[in-house]
């Protein structure tokens, strides 16, 4: 999702139409989750991020929907980095686009009673726009939280850049020089942290966002599940991401 979406009527048409195990979405605005509740699914809810607009706070969430029985659920938080003032300059630059800064940054899983696999822990992350070393620290934090027991399914928007003109964006955020050039190494690092919990992508080398031209959304299943199709759909449906998803055997 996208907090500032022109068309949340679509969004909602767009969600009531399709078949799915699990749905995960970020960057529900509150009174979308609101709807979304309101369906015949078991759901699972927890903080995204809070979005600070003088006095006002807007809550947006992550959530996950499915067709079969949630048994356990839980948010959680992630590290807290200071501010560089090169980042505090970037958001303010971008206020008139909507930007606005962020605090109780947090995602969500849930247990899942899935067909075969039985019980399935299902993530649902949105890393931060940072940088590389960053990120790597909010994905640790969440497999973290991985019971080894149980299957793990990891799906959300993970913010990868691995283009030359967007790599900036990694100073920006307060990174390293070296971030801005070092264009590949971002994705490569990631997959090997995939691979390190038993993980495969089977999205990797899609683009997903268009400014970006990067796989910012990811669908991560464990590495013994066969994929039978892997897609990036064209509809975005009024956000600025383009809806993804994964069938597996």
């Amino acid at each position: 999702m996208y907090h500032l979406n022109p068309d949340p009527d679509r969004a909602f048409r767009f969600i009531t139409k399709l078949d799915f195990d699990v749905l995960c979405l970020q960057e529900v605005p509150e009174a979308f989750l609101e709807r979304l509740k309101g369906l015949p699914y078991s759901i699972a809810f927890g903080t995204d991020v809070d979005r600070r607009t003088g006095k006002t706070i807007e809550r947006n969430y992550c959530v996950i929907l499915s067709k079969h029985t949630v048994t356990d659920d839980r948010e959680f938080a992630y590290p807290e980095f200071p501010l560089a003032f090169r980042t505090k300059l970037l958001f303010w630059c971008l206020y008139p686009l909507g930007w606005r800064p962020i605090s109780n940054r947090r995602s969500v899983f849930a247990d899942i009673e899935l067909p075969m696999l039985g019980r399935t822990r299902v993530f649902c992350l949105h890393l931060t726009l940072s940088y590389p070393q960053r990120l790597m620290r909010e994905f640790d934090t969440a497999m973290a939280l991985r019971q080894r027991s149980l299957p793990t399914i990891v799906c959300g928007d993970f913010n990868i850049l691995e283009s030359a003109h967007i790599t900036v964006l990694n100073w920006l955020q307060g990174g390293r020089l070296r971030d801005i050039f070092a264009w590949r190494s971002e994705r490569k690092d990631m997959e090997k942290k995939f691979a390190e919990f038993g993980l495969q992508n089977p999205l990797r080398g899609t683009r997903t966002q268009t400014i970006s031209r990067s796989q910012l959304d990811h669908i991560l299943i464990p590495d013994e599940m066969k994929v039978t199709r892997a897609e990036v759909l064209p509809d975005r449906c009024g956000s600025d991401h383009n809806p993804v998803f994964v069938e597996c055997a």
